[in-house]
């Protein structure tokens, strides 16, 4: 009753019918003719007056949506954001990191937090190389869409086109599994098939042999079951196709192109650049950095690419749609395709208190988050955690790469989108009295 005696107020005051304006766009709680009618002078006032009117009564009773009336809004969201996420880090003892936000074309926000390495006093900076761990599907995605459109590749092709001596334990399964399957993590091999053994560092032609001897839960395309190793099954087909390494199909097609200068693949070119993050992990209450094992980039396209943060403002571009003569449209709406339904209760998304519907798409997660779409996909090797998410409706994108395994990257990216929604969050609320 205050909120509509307030509203009562406002209109008297203004000398404005404002019940059409707010019952067309659907808010509950008002009714009105169709009718708007101005009475003074200074209409051009009144006209601003009503929009202010309109966009604190939308975000107070309708569905929560992105407060991009104003151009500046996004500053505000980005200042308390930093504050929660500094705040957060000092927390979760997280030694570095690196922000980067991007709005349209422009660069919003760009940002990097404390140390390489918790021993010495190197700083983070925009150039220092992080894991990127699973964010590489979404790029290796990116890439085959491209040769599918120069037709080298066909996104339903049969695997076995490509690679003659590739077999599931199922004949059948075998000669069906294609390439979207195998992007979309619906091959029909129970989640994770292989990974113990990818952990035990075994080799990538070994890992791949044993999957014919691993019992498929359904055949291909029936169901959603996560792959590391079955998914970067796309580099042999890429390598097969393009009679060169895929790893310089990747720098030639998406790394010069984009100016990702600091970007690479492999152990060696990781540690091979002095300005790299150590990975770090908790032990006995205390952050201590470990070596950076090898298992994870024996599976490149899964997980084995390197990126700065300036590099993830270029790739941020183009996953916007700000890059077509690189990627197409076309392309990003293929990977962007709900294609397969997920759990939503998984343990990485139990901080995601308003998400709704999960589906995966090709090499990318795509969610209803308050009936709000988003894009995403996060990383996890020992050490590092990487997040990605964008909001392709608003041209909205965020990118945090992590030097530890903190449990605070599994909150990061929907507390941003709580605080660009204005949605109440447990983190937020309570930052906020230090943040003031």
């Amino acid at each position: 009753m205050k909120k509509i005696s307030i509203f009562f107020r406002l209109q008297v005051k203004l000398n404005l019918n404002l019940y059409p304006l707010i019952s067309l766009f659907g808010c509950r709680g008002l009714t009105g003719h169709p009718k708007i009618y101005l009475k003074n002078k200074r209409i051009w006032v009144k006209i601003y007056l009503l929009w202010v009117i309109f966009f604190f009564y939308l975000g107070e009773n309708c569905i929560a949506a992105p407060k991009n009336d104003s151009p500046f809004y996004i500053y505000d969201i980005i200042t308390k954001y930093d504050c929660v996420f500094t705040e957060q880090m000092k927390q979760h003892k997280i030694p570095g990191a690196a922000l980067a936000v991007v709005r349209n074309d422009e660069v919003i926000y760009v940002k990097c937090y404390g140390v390489r390495n918790v021993n010495f006093t190197e700083p983070v900076n925009e150039h220092t190389l992080f894991r990127l761990a699973s964010l590489s599907k979404g790029i290796s995605a990116v890439l085959t869409g491209m040769l599918v459109e120069s037709k080298a590749l066909a996104w339903d092709a049969p695997v076995i086109n490509y690679l003659h001596d590739f077999q599931l334990c199922d004949p059948a399964a075998t000669q069906r599994l294609t390439i979207r399957h195998i992007l979309s993590h619906t091959s029909g091999l129970p989640s994770y098939a292989g990974t113990e053994l990818l952990e035990s560092n075994l080799s990538y032609p070994v890992l791949k042999t044993n999957l014919a001897t691993v019992r498929l839960s359904a055949q291909p395309g029936e169901q959603y079951n996560y792959q590391n190793v079955l998914f970067s099954l796309i580099g042999d087909i890429i390598k097969s196709v393009m009679q060169t390494g895929y790893e310089q199909v990747i720098d030639s097609y998406l790394f010069k192109p984009l100016g990702m200068n600091d970007a690479c693949m492999g152990r060696l070119k990781y540690l091979g650049q002095l300005n790299h993050a150590s990975a770090h992990i908790m032990r006995d209450s205390v952050v201590v950095p470990v070596k950076i094992k090898q298992s994870y980039y024996n599976i490149p396209p899964a997980a084995g690419m390197n990126a700065s943060i300036t590099d993830m403002v270029q790739w941020l571009k183009v996953m916007l749609g700000y890059r077509p003569d690189i990627v197409s449209p076309a392309i990003r709406e293929q990977i962007f395709m709900p294609y397969i339904k997920t759990d939503k209760e998984s343990r990485y998304f139990g901080k995601w208190r308003n998400l709704n519907d999960t589906y995966y798409g090709l090499g990318w997660r795509v969610f209803n988050y308050a009936e709000t779409n988003l894009i995403y996909h996060g990383g996890y090797v020992q050490g590092f955690r990487s997040e990605i998410a964008i909001d392709p409706v608003n041209r909205l994108g965020i990118v945090i790469l992590m030097n530890s395994e903190s449990p605070f990257a599994d909150m990061c990216i929907p507390l941003f989108f709580d605080l660009y929604l204005g949605l109440p969050n447990n983190c937020t609320q309570r930052t906020s009295e230090i943040c003031k």
